[in-house]
């Protein structure tokens, strides 16, 4: 079986390589950065995901059975400074990997990583796969956007064309773009000498959190599922930005009137205050569940940063 993996040096990706090949997957992996996989068996090609005649060449000579489509532009703030850049990445990149499974490779199956950024708190969560989709920033429009075509497509050309609605998930390998591993990384420094002040913007907002290594677990059963379909992956709780803050706080012994300053060019506008899951479709059907818990990530994340930054 070969697996094609785009945006593989990210956090998903990377974790989705190392597990497909664990399952005796032949993986071709694809982002736009040089290389510093060390995964054993991995066949790494650089190239952008936008550029369609690259991707369509790619595709064609490779032939692979299972097409996981994690890369995007992925952070939601910046989108709204750079529009363009993410539909071209995260939109149109769909639009033709579609047109050429529904052309020339109509076997292959697709699975689109979508986001819970393309929902909203009105009506109130938690948010499953028939709830309402209004998004509010131009990331979750192109999020929002890919996921119907990956509907149009399944129902109309008869694909095996699914999407995978992930709620959030974090782990030691998180960008340092997004809001946790921002304040671990920080917290560290403050704890280390390096830095005095940690800046952050509204913590009231509340998400459902759990580990990246398990929620791409869930991706191959969904195409390995009889029936293409459409799984929201999340763990049905949520939590406040200031709660998990807090832990990290407690676990480094630092005050929180001493260290964290608010900074309201940090507040995302729009942001909804609650976002969570309602899992039961993938659980019930699939038998999928998250096994760590946040509180367990965000262990594996300060013990990572402490090391990173020079033994605990």
């Amino acid at each position: 079986m070969k697996a094609l993996i785009t945006g593989v040096l990210g956090q998903d990706g990377s974790y989705l390589a190392e597990y497909l090949l664990a399952k005796g997957y032949q993986v071709v992996g694809i982002d736009v950065g040089s290389s510093h996989s060390s995964l054993p068996g991995l066949e790494y090609v650089q190239g952008s995901l936008a550029d369609g005649e690259f991707m369509n060449g790619l595709l064609i000579e490779q032939r692979p059975d299972e097409i996981y489509n994690l890369g995007s532009v992925s952070n939601v703030s910046r989108s709204f400074d750079r529009p363009e850049e993410t539909f071209d990445v995260n939109l149109l990149p769909v639009i033709r990997m579609l047109e050429l499974l529904r052309r020339q490779l109509k076997s292959v199956k697709f699975l689109q990583a979508s986001s819970s950024e393309m929902f909203r708190q009105e009506p109130d969560p938690p948010f499953d796969e028939n709830s309402l989709i209004d998004p509010c920033s131009p990331y979750a429009v192109s999020k929002a956007a890919a996921y119907h075509l990956v509907k149009i497509y399944r129902n109309t050309y008869n694909l095996f064309a699914c999407n995978a609605v992930l709620f959030n998930h974090t782990s030691p390998r998180h960008s340092l773009d997004f809001f946790v591993s921002k304040i671990v990384k920080g917290l560290v420094e403050i704890k280390r000498g390096k830095k005095e002040k940690l800046k952050v913007g509204n913590l009231d907002i509340e998400k459902d959190w759990g580990y990246a290594g398990d929620y791409v677990k869930a991706m191959p059963l969904i195409l390995e599922h009889q029936q293409p379909d459409d799984y929201v992956i999340g763990t049905g709780k949520y939590l406040s930005l200031k709660t998990m803050l807090e832990y990290v706080l407690n676990k480094l012994n630092l005050s929180y009137n001493k260290v964290v300053e608010t900074d309201p060019t940090l507040i995302r506008p729009n942001e909804p205050k609650r976002v969570y899951s309602d899992p039961s479709k993938i659980m019930m059907s699939l038998g999928w569940r998250p096994e760590k818990s946040i509180e367990q990530v965000l262990d594996m994340m300060i013990e990572a940063e402490m090391e990173k930054q020079g033994g605990k």
